[in-house]
């Protein structure tokens, strides 16, 4: 029996030409991340047998349904790539120093991605290949201690071995990472543009509830296409006056905005268009600190409920093409 397979820890990462199809030339980005589960999975199913019942001692493969998690520490490169591979935009404004990548959750199709892992067995480097990639879901945590970790849920059209890699020389964005830099640098609540209040913990979740649709796949899926978000997650707030907490319980819309040092002068911001339900008692510690859920609400004036924003020193039509 061989050695047990070890991985690096750096994946490589690139956008798709479309849905499973990858570009004509690769232009792979490596990025380091915590962890990376993409796995070929394909439930089993009972094999009916001659007299038309089921015999569970001799499955067949179901349909193929390849995802897992991808778990990282978001730097600059990796929050605008995932930006738009949730959105499907990724929209700069601003001087060159910084740009600032905005992407917004709507109607823009989302973006596809190849994602790759390197295992080496008995000496010998494969490569583990993911296409036609999508954000499933997503989580991300609000602490003001420690460095972000982000939860990034995906599926898969398939995922195969490979004997090379997708790209011999990718960019190197692992090397920008600064773990210790990653940290929340504010937190607020608002009402109209205005500040009520501040979050003291939580976390802000999402999912795009891809489908699989109907189209014959060759190899894996046919097609992810993604329904209506879904947005939740639970915030403990304080609030700095009754009127706010008048105005939460009774179901007011609320901006959550949230603001990670990623780099030195780079950021990196998350902006939820919300309901908040309270779920617990309004004062603790001396604060009108209220426990809450969120639901998703969609903007009127912008069509979305979800904005990212990134200050990054690159142009990002040319970093994320």
């Amino acid at each position: 029996m061989a050695d047990p397979a070890t991985g690096n820890v750096p994946i490589t990462v690139d956008f798709e030409s479309s849905w499973g199809v990858a570009k004509v030339t690769p232009a792979g980005r490596k990025l380091s991340v915590i962890e990376c589960s993409l796995m070929p999975n394909r439930g089993f199913q009972d094999n009916p047998s001659l007299r038309a019942g089921w015999n569970p001692a001799q499955p067949f493969p179901g349909a193929a349904k390849p995802g897992g998690t991808i778990r990282l520490v978001p730097n600059v490169h990796s929050a605008s790539f995932f930006q738009k591979l949730l959105t499907g935009n990724l929209v700069k404004t601003g001087a060159a120093d910084p740009w600032l990548a905005t992407s917004k959750l709507g109607s823009t199709m989302p973006k596809s991605a190849i994602v790759e892992f390197p295992v080496t067995v008995a000496g010998v480097t494969k490569y583990w290949r993911a296409t036609g990639v999508r954000v499933q879901n997503w989580t991300i945590p609000i602490a003001h201690e420690g460095a972000l970790i982000v939860d990034i849920g995906v599926g898969a059209k398939n995922v195969k071995l490979e004997t090379s890699a997708y790209d011999a020389s990718p960019d190197d964005w692992s090397a920008a990472t600064q773990i210790d830099q990653t940290k929340l640098q504010s937190g607020f609540v608002k009402i109209g543009g205005s500040t009520v209040g501040y979050l003291r913990g939580g976390s802000l979740t999402g999912d795009t509830r891809l489908q699989d649709d109907f189209r014959a796949g060759v190899d894996g899926r046919g097609s992810l296409v993604p329904m209506v978000h879904n947005l939740g997650g639970s915030l403990d707030l304080a609030l700095d006056s009754a009127a706010a907490l008048t105005y939460v319980t009774d179901g007011g819309v609320v901006d959550v905005e949230l603001k990670w040092l990623v780099e030195t002068d780079r950021y990196w911001r998350v902006k939820y268009h919300v309901i908040l339900e309270p779920s617990g008692p309004p004062v603790k510690d001396g604060l009108i600190n209220v426990p809450v859920n969120i639901r998703g609400f969609e903007d009127t004036g912008t069509g979305t409920a979800v904005e990212f924003e990134t200050s990054v020193g690159t142009d990002p039509d040319v970093e994320y093409a």
